[in-house]
């Protein structure tokens, strides 16, 4: 068996909501986050394009040195997408 890789602390991860709103509320008022980043800066910011993307139009929220960003899941009905509500991805 392979030597085991040792994994750190978590760094961040992404979540694909139903509801942006409620679950930015739930966060921030519940779970103590604040928000990190939640639009990107004027379109004439040389890092604009980069962080509208990485946004997918929602929000990221910050609680010590943990990162949570919160994005909007894709209309019911359409087919699979990796845009659906659930875990986005998890990084370390």
């Amino acid at each position: 068996m392979p030597d085991k890789t040792s994994v750190g602390a978590v760094h961040h991860l992404r979540l694909t909501v139903t509801d942006l709103q409620r679950s930015k509320d739930f966060y921030t008022q519940v779970l103590g986050f604040n928000v990190a980043v939640d639009a990107p800066p004027p379109e004439d910011h040389p890092d604009h394009a980069t962080i509208k993307e990485a946004l997918h139009n929602g929000v990221v929220l910050i609680n010590g040195t943990f990162l949570m960003g919160l994005r909007p899941a894709a209309k019911q009905g359409d087919p699979f997408h990796e845009t659906r509500y659930g875990r986005d991805h998890l990084s370390f």
